[in-house]
């Protein structure tokens, strides 16, 4: 009998960060067939988002990065200074938090 994703359960607590519900479980599953859950994550601007994914097999060991919104949409030049501004946030918060 296998396990679903949502049975998966974590024994580690969530980083103090994490917006997510405490002890949420396991949200998606890798092409291996690893349970993972990705922890919710501050954004900084529109376009950044940045947080960690923890798998099952390895509790507690977080993997930091830092997703573009992909929209589709073009940038105009303030946007593009934001996100250059948020960017920088962005990798500050990485180096504090990994």
């Amino acid at each position: 009998m296998t396990t679903s994703i949502a049975e998966t359960t974590f024994t580690t607590p969530c980083p103090d960060w994490c917006t997510l519900k405490p002890g949420h479980p396991a949200d998606s599953e890798t092409f291996d067939g690893r349970s993972l859950r990705g922890h919710g994550r501050p954004a900084f601007g529109g376009f950044l988002f940045a947080g960690a994914y923890e798998y099952a097999d390895a509790p507690g060991a977080l993997e930091y990065d830092v997703q573009l919104a992909a929209d589709g949409d073009t940038l105009t030049v303030a946007q593009l200074l934001d996100l250059a501004r948020n960017a920088l946030d962005a990798a500050a918060w990485l180096e504090a938090h990994r």
